[in-house]
């Protein structure tokens, strides 16, 4: 039977284990080193993220970039990119409701 995180999983990794999460957080930071924007960044991490079903990271993603002002239609459209490519149509359609549930949370 899985678990449920209570954490958000870097801190619970951090607690188990700091020098696993401090190599973690160096790894990201160095591929995070190049010509490509934040917003371009996180909009790939986002449709990564539909593409294998994490909804806890899809949506903390896309909660990054809606706090950067980035369009909901912007994030929609990294989701629809990965159709017929990588991605079924039944898990862009998965990934684009956690979307709504990040950009209208009132309607969920």
């Amino acid at each position: 039977m899985a678990g449920k995180l209570v954490e958000q999983p870097p801190q619970y990794v951090r607690r188990l284990n700091p020098a696993v999460a401090d190599g973690f957080h160096e790894l990201r930071e160095a591929v995070a080193q190049g010509p490509l924007d934040k917003q371009t960044r996180e909009l790939i991490m986002v449709a990564s993220f539909a593409t294998v079903g994490y909804e806890m990271p899809f949506k903390n993603y896309t909660t990054h970039l809606k706090d950067m002002k980035v369009s909901k239609e912007a994030v929609q459209q990294a989701v629809f990119l990965t159709l017929g490519s990588t991605t079924t149509l039944n898990q862009v359609a998965l990934a684009l409701s956690w979307i709504d549930d990040v950009y209208d949370p009132a309607t969920v």
